[in-house]
């Protein structure tokens, strides 16, 4: 991508915004994040065992959404 490109994407995202109808990502992985947040930590008594479900969270919320995002294209 060059900087031409950079530039005008962003200007695009800033005059345009995000429209509010249409479901974001990043809303998505937050929902997704609220969700296990909730499932995961009452499973887990002890601070080790919350420690390891935020880590998996942390590593397989990104490979998921990779492998998502790989599918649909």
């Amino acid at each position: 991508m060059t900087s031409f490109e950079l530039l005008a994407a962003y200007l695009c995202d800033r005059i345009l915004g995000d429209p509010p109808g249409l479901p974001h990502p990043v809303r998505g992985m937050g929902k997704v994040i609220a969700f296990a947040d909730r499932f995961l930590r009452p499973k887990a008594p002890h601070p080790r065992l919350e420690r390891l479900g935020g880590i998996a969270l942390a590593v397989g919320l990104p490979v998921a959404v990779y492998f998502l995002s790989d599918l649909a294209i």
